[in-house]
């Protein structure tokens, strides 16, 4: 059984945040990012290329592929890849049901995830590059600093290149 999260549920939710009280400057530049939870790690997405969040639709098994794409989810009659990031850079599964679909033209792909923390307007120089190199630097775009928190924006276009070239 599919369980959606009605309007209302998600204004709510994003009410709550203590960034209610915060006055905007028009003339500053800000961009929209979803910031989620996978486990115990906070990551984000840039907000134009997140279609939707869905929760609790059953994963069908695929065979012969690599261990962070742990299958397929059923949307509106669609196929979507999932994609458990923390098998892909812990080597460890998510237990999760809930799921993030990314727009994109060419692909169908989802990332399971624990929770969506909130959805947030940042100013661009709130955007900082990612200084440091280890194996999974090439997944991340940038960070935004919220909260006095780096946040790291994760690299959609690099993670569908790791699918194809591993794959193929």
């Amino acid at each position: 059984m599919v369980k959606l999260i009605n309007n209302r549920e998600i204004v709510e939710k994003l009410e709550k945040d203590d960034s209610k009280n915060i006055v905007v400057d028009t003339t500053v530049k800000t961009l929209k990012f979803v910031i989620f939870e996978v486990d115990d790690k906070t990551y984000s997405l840039p907000g134009e290329i997140v279609q939707e969040i869905v929760l609790d639709l059953p994963i069908y098994y695929l065979p012969f592929v690599p261990p962070y794409i742990r299958g397929l989810i059923n949307r509106h009659g669609q196929p979507y890849t999932v994609v458990d990031i923390k098998t892909l850079f812990e080597k460890k599964e998510l237990s999760a049901r809930r799921f993030i679909i990314i727009r994109n033209r060419e692909d169908k792909i989802s990332l399971l995830i624990s929770e969506i923390s909130k959805i947030i307007n940042i100013e661009e120089s709130s955007v900082s590059k990612i200084t440091s190199e280890n194996n999974t630097s090439d997944y991340f775009l940038n960070s935004i600093a919220v909260n006095g928190e780096d946040i790291p924006v994760l690299n959609i276009e690099q993670i569908l290149r790791k699918i194809n070239s591993d794959i193929s």
